[in-house]
């Protein structure tokens, strides 16, 4: 076996997230569509010893983590191990010839054994797009962006800079994961207006992008940062209440919304 490591980009829009939904394989996910390309491209022998005879190893996409129900990425890397036999395919090629053009394999590296594409990452950068004005959001942009009123993005930006860091982040994680250690590392929140993502808007566009660069992040931390920094550019709360917030560790005690998902990109997973 030689272990490929997969760059991918995708709208995720129409689907129901990275991971493979294993109660309900009806549901549409990133990680089952390109699990599905690849096992019709790699015919591997039987496990010894299963019952049936016909049945095939399952081929298994390991990601870099979790993107939720119609979360975007720019830079999503998965990694999966391919038998030497079907080492010779152009593999990026391959798999954007047979994948639903919502999904892009961007890179695709023979690395080592000892690269996983979670527990070798130490850190990831996201975007999160909003469109801050009373006027329609334009439509390139519907499935991109949270439209909201207009926002201070100067009271946005304090309470940012009191993000940064390490913090105990337990009041910005939604229920749903098992994870014990809720400390995490933010090394920088930026603001690029006439941003959407990685794309450059018209300067008229009443648009921006922030950007989280961090060590990892909790279960819809960066929506919930966003749903508390809007508030905060509406003037519903001050950036002096959210050390507040960070100290009641508890997400019941933030009342903040969680942002829409389809504003979120994963920009990059970051690797020694």
């Amino acid at each position: 076996m030689k272990r490929l490591k997969l760059v991918i980009a995708y709208d995720g829009s129409a689907y129901c997230g990275w991971q493979a939904q294993a109660e309900d394989g009806r549901q549409r996910t990133i990680q089952s569509e390109i699990e599905r390309v690849i096992s019709g491209m790699v015919k591997e022998e039987p496990d010894p010893g299963t019952r049936d005879e016909h049945c095939l190893n399952p081929i298994r996409v390991h990601g870099s983590g979790r993107t939720d129900s119609g979360v975007h990425a720019q830079g999503q890397v998965a990694h999966v191990d391919i038998p030497l036999k079907s080492s010779g395919i152009n593999w990026k090629n391959a798999l954007n010839a047979q994948l639903p053009p919502d999904i892009r394999v961007i890179g695709a590296d023979w690395v080592g054994e000892d690269f996983h594409a979670r527990f070798s990452a130490i850190g990831k950068e996201y975007s999160y797009t909003l469109w801050p004005s009373d006027e329609p959001v334009n439509p390139l942009l519907a499935g991109l962006c949270w439209k909201t009123r207009p926002l201070s993005l100067e009271n946005m930006q304090s309470a940012a800079t009191v993000l940064s860091g390490e913090h105990d982040f337990a009041s910005f994680q939604n229920s749903g994961t098992d994870v014990k250690d809720t400390r995490r590392t933010i090394h920088s929140i930026a603001f690029f207006p006439g941003l959407a993502g990685v794309m450059t808007c018209p300067r008229d566009w009443p648009v921006v992008s922030i950007r989280f660069h961090g060590t990892g992040f909790l279960k819809q931390m960066v929506r919930n940062i966003i749903g508390l920094l809007v508030d905060i550019g509406l003037g519903r709360l001050a950036a002096k209440d959210v050390l507040d917030i960070l100290k009641a560790a508890e997400r019941a005690k933030n009342p903040c919304r969680t942002a829409p998902a389809h504003g979120l990109n994963l920009l990059r997973v970051i690797y020694p």
